[in-house]
C-alpha cells in the first residue's frame, strides 16, 4: 500500500517509520527541509527508542520524507499528523491542520481513484467536519464516494521502558495498521 504521512513529527514519524516497516511504502511530507533531510538520511530528527533503526532498515527503500505533497495524489491513504499547539487562551491552533487540509485537497483534485485520509492529529471535537471536511474535500471537490475520511485517537504512554510497537490486526472489513508506542 502506498501512504502519505503528512508531518514528521512524534506522531507522524513513528507512525509513518512503523507502516514502513510492515512492509508499506510510506512518504513522509514536511514543511521544515531540514527534518525531511534527516529523515531521509536515517538519522531521526526525534528521540523515540527503536526509531532510528526502523529508519536505518526502510529509509530509501519503503521510507521517504519530501517537503512537496505530490505522493499524495499517488498514495492509497494519507494521514494527517500536524501540529496542534496550544493558542494564549488554552484552545487549540488549527492552523497547521487547515495548512495540511488544503494542500491535502489539492493534490486529492488530480486523482480520479479512491482515497482514504486519516485525522491523527490531536483536534478538538467538530474539527473533521468544521475545518478537514470543508478544506480538504470541497476544495478537491470530491465527493463522498471517491474519498473517505476517518479520525483516530492517539494516546501515548512514556516512561523508562517505553518501544515502539507496529502491529497488523486482521478484522473482517480487512487489515488495520497501527504504529504507537507501548511502555
Amino acid at each position: 500500500m502506498k501512504i502519505s504521512v503528512i508531518g514528521g513529527g512524534y506522531a507522524g514519524l513513528v507512525t509513518g517509520a512503523c507502516l514502513s516497516g510492515l512492509g508499506h511504502a510510506v512518504t513522509i511530507v514536511d514543511v521544515d527541509p531540514a527534518k525531511v533531510q534527516m529523515i531521509n538520511a536515517k538519522k531521526p530528527p526525534i528521540y523515540e527508542e527503536q526509531l532510528e533503526d526502523l529508519l536505518q532498515k526502510n529509509c530509501g527503500d519503503r521510507l521517504c520524507a519530501s517537503t512537496s505533497y505530490e505522493s499524495v495524489s499517488n498514495s492509497d491513504l494519507t494521514f494527517i499528523c500536524v501540529g496542534t499547539p496550544s493558542n494564549s487562551d488554552g484552545s487549540a491552533n488549527l492552523a497547521y491542520v487547515k495548512s495540511a487540509c488544503i494542500s491535502v485537497g489539492k493534490e486529492l483534485k488530480k486523482i480520479l481513484n479512491y482515497q482514504v485520509v486519516v485525522v491523527k492529529s490531536t483536534v478538538p471535537t467538530g474539527t473533521t467536519e468544521r475545518i478537514v471536511c470543508p478544506w480538504c474535500y470541497n476544495l478537491a471537490r470530491k465527493r463522498q464516494a471517491r474519498s473517505d475520511l476517518q479520525q483516530t485517537l492517539s494516546f501515548y504512554r512514556r516512561d523508562r521502558r517505553s518501544r515502539i510497537s507496529c502491529t497488523r490486526t486482521g478484522s473482517s472489513s480487512g487489515a488495520s495498521m497501527t504504529g504507537h508506542l507501548t511502555g
